[in-house]
């Protein structure tokens, strides 16, 4: 009896634990692409909207600080 309320809670554990966040991925990799040149900068504020609404001067520097504040994160976070 026992085993029957363990095994949704067993299957429940192990689908949930399985699932991988494709989006995180997905920009992580992006970011890598990027320092590595695979994909310009323009592709990557397009793709990802970033620093488009900025009225600085100086467009590439705030381009450049959005990319940064963007991909930070991906850097530094890892999944388990």
């Amino acid at each position: 009896m026992k085993r029957l309320l363990f095994a949704p809670l067993l299957l429940t554990l192990l689908v949930g634990c399985s699932i991988k966040d494709k989006t995180y991925i997905e920009r992580r990799d992006d970011c890598a692409d990027l320092l590595a040149r695979i994909i310009t900068p323009d592709e990557f504020v397009k793709k990802y909207k970033i620093a488009l609404k900025d009225d600085r001067p100086n467009k590439k520097q705030a381009r450049r600080e959005g990319i940064a504040l963007f991909c930070q994160f991906y850097i530094n976070h890892k999944i388990l």
